[in-house]
């Protein structure tokens, strides 16, 4: 029997390597354990078609406790390979490496806002537990937090604030399997980290939108970049509005996490990265270097724009096509979602299923966003038109075209301090 195992596990993994070129894990001797690390090694480097392979072939023989711990890993690869249809890419500002114990306090966020609900947080030196965080700024409307409950899998609270005073205990409906830490009111959505879910492995990132009843919706893991194989924590949006942050360990060491700085992006698009390699560069994340802004202001024949309304007018004018943009691919994307699912089953078609309803509940956002630019387009036009300004729409069209997103690439960490406990801590949680 051992000798017809040894034969099959040569034989796949002569089949992977005639199929995808030699590879450095191709020649690793034959086995369980061995089969495991190659497809562990598939699985880190983004070829989740190849790692599913793999693990499936390492099941045989195993009995069902060890098939089930490969199950999760199966599962995950499949999610993985779902989600490559449906990725952000985002620009890149900055990325930095801190310590766990206190990476939270480097987001540009207001200073004394993070809580902690089980230890004296004045001091954050020997560790902390991520799932006891809490954050909640003074002049906060909701407090959001985790707290496990008997089976040790944390749950998410959730208290909102009306007429200065706090409501009751509201949960946020997950499934009992999920472990949910970090959430982060930011608007009408809620973000959290979570195992459990539907995702690629570890902590993946999730979202919630608020709906018309207040309450919170089906979570929607984010994707590619944001979640990944390694514990994505605390995505957030900064308060000037310019960016949006979160933490990952992909590629530190166990006492380390890096901190990922992209552009705000409210309308960002989603389409499918081919291929492992191409996965990978996404999630590495790099930040862009330094760009400069195209000069805009040769468009219009002006005596000199001194109060920058030229400028004003090519960046209303980008606005306007960049969210006609949006909405046409938002249209594509939301058409080929409901193709997939007509055919799809299982987890994918629950997985397609919430997609659906939150790029259909994003449609009136996105058409209320592009009457708004077009009212100030015409607004501006008129004003020109009024100061005897002459505009040649198609060169302002077409410098608009050339303007770069991200133009600065400079962003500089600052460490905020931990909240004392207050009234107002106490009040918001219980």
């Amino acid at each position: 029997m051992k000798r017809v195992f040894l034969i099959s596990a040569l034989a796949f993994l002569s089949l992977l390597a005639s199929a995808r070129g030699p590879q450095e894990h191709d020649f690793l001797p034959a086995g369980t354990d061995s089969l495991k690390a190659v497809a562990d090694s598939l699985y880190t480097n983004f070829d989740f078609a190849a790692a599913a392979a793999a693990y499936r072939q390492a099941q045989i023989g195993l009995d069902s406790a060890g098939r089930a711990a490969i199950e999760d890993r199966i599962t995950a690869c499949v999610n993985g390979e779902n989600l490559a249809a449906f990725c952000f890419k985002p620009v890149v500002i900055a990325r930095e490496r801190f310590c766990k114990d206190d990476f939270f306090l480097f987001y540009p966020l207001p200073d004394s806002s993070w809580h902690s609900s089980s230890r004296d947080s004045s001091a954050v030196a020997g560790g902390i537990d991520l799932g006891s965080l809490f954050y909640l700024p003074s002049e906060a409307g909701i407090c959001a937090w985790s707290a496990a409950d008997s089976s040790g899998l944390h749950r998410l609270h959730y208290r909102e604030k009306k007429d200065s005073l706090w409501g009751a205990d509201k949960t946020i409906d997950l499934p009992a399997s999920c472990d949910a830490i970090l959430p982060m009111p930011c608007g009408d959505r809620l973000y959290f980290s979570a195992k459990g879910l539907y995702g690629v492995g570890g902590y993946d990132l999730y979202v919630c939108s608020r709906q018309q009843d207040g309450s919170w919706g089906e979570p929607a893991n984010m994707g590619f970049p944001f979640s990944s194989q390694a514990d994505d924590f605390l995505f957030a949006d900064s308060e000037d509005g310019k960016y949006s942050l979160f933490a990952s360990t992909r590629g530190c060491s166990a006492d380390s996490i890096s901190v990922y700085v992209i552009k705000y992006d409210a309308m960002p698009v989603r389409s499918a990265v081919e291929g492992a390699s191409g996965l990978a560069k996404l999630c590495a994340m790099t930040p862009e270097g330094t760009r400069k802004k195209i000069d805009t202001g040769s468009a219009m024949s002006t005596a000199g724009d001194k109060d920058g309304s030229s400028a004003r007018y090519t960046a209303k004018i980008a606005e306007v096509r960049r969210i006609r943009d949006s909405i046409a691919v938002h249209n594509r994307q939301l058409d080929a979602m409901r193709a997939r699912y007509s055919g799809a089953t299982g987890a994918e078609k629950d997985f397609l299923s919430g997609e659906i309803a939150s790029m259909e509940a994003a449609l009136p956002s996105l058409q209320a966003k592009l009457s708004k630019a077009n009212s100030e387009l015409r607004s501006m036009e008129m004003e020109f038109l009024r100061h005897g300004v002459l505009i040649d729409p198609a060169k302002v069209a077409a410098e608009a075209d050339k303007e770069v997103v991200g133009a600065s690439s400079s962003f500089t960490f600052s460490r905020k301090s931990f909240a004392r406990k207050t009234a107002q801590d106490s009040s918001a949680r219980h």
